[in-house]
């Protein structure tokens, strides 16, 4: 939805831009468009790397503490002999 909204504030500040400019017609149809195409190429990415950088620190959080309980596990063992 963020995305969304700043694609929209994009496209109208390009649009407005052009007309402010004096633009052509069919410059304004067409470039406010290219630029929210590469605004929305570029958001995704860095989304799509946040969310794989994400996935990687639960994976790495999960696997301390899987290393953690079993050390307690083990803990648990000796314990429980004495």
């Amino acid at each position: 939805m963020i995305i969304w909204m700043i694609s929209v504030i994009l496209l109208n500040t390009v649009f407005l831009y052009g007309l402010i400019q004096g633009w052509p017609v069919d410059v304004l149809s067409v470039f406010p468009l290219l630029v929210l195409l590469v605004a929305l190429a570029i958001i995704y990415r860095v989304y799509k790397k946040t969310k794989e950088g994400r996935f990687e620190k639960l994976e790495r959080d999960l696997a301390n503490c899987e290393a953690e309980r079993t050390k307690l596990l083990k803990r648990l063992k000796e314990f429980e002999r004495k």
